[in-house]
């Protein structure tokens, strides 16, 4: 058991506590593009909401962004560890309702070469502990 106020050299890392940068979809064309990594509730000043982070293949750099309910439909937890392109329409009106909307385009591909494991190697049966 370690005691607190005293410095520990035996190895433990220091998570880091940084968030990825929040990209904001705010003009018509906006797009990101990387492997769905997370999907996470989270509350905020304006209530419950969910946030996407996708990270880029080449250079594993993370990008997160707030999911509209348009966006909550077409990013699902089945795409977990696909690579996945958004992008954002612009303003639609749901002809039922009458009310604007904005409009998304998500599309995928599935497949182990999109996905990016924890140390860059592909995850081999005999490694997995369970």
């Amino acid at each position: 058991m370690s005691k607190k106020n005293q410095p520990v050299n035996d190895g433990w890392k220091t998570a880091d506590p940084d968030f990825p940068d929040l990209f904001a979809f705010v003009e018509e064309g906006d797009q990101v593009a990387g492997v769905l990594v997370d999907l996470k509730s989270v509350t905020t000043d304006f209530g419950e909401g969910m946030i996407a982070t996708l990270t880029d293949p080449e250079s594993g750099a993370d990008v997160a962004f707030f999911l509209s309910t348009a966006l909550r439909r077409l990013l699902t937890h089945k795409l977990l560890g696909s690579l996945v392109r958004v992008e954002y329409l612009g303003f639609r009106r749901n002809e039922k309702t009458g009310r604007d909307y904005k409009a998304f385009q998500v599309q995928y591909r599935e497949g182990p070469q999109e996905s990016l494991p924890l140390d860059g190697a592909p995850a081999v049966d005999d490694e997995i502990p369970f």
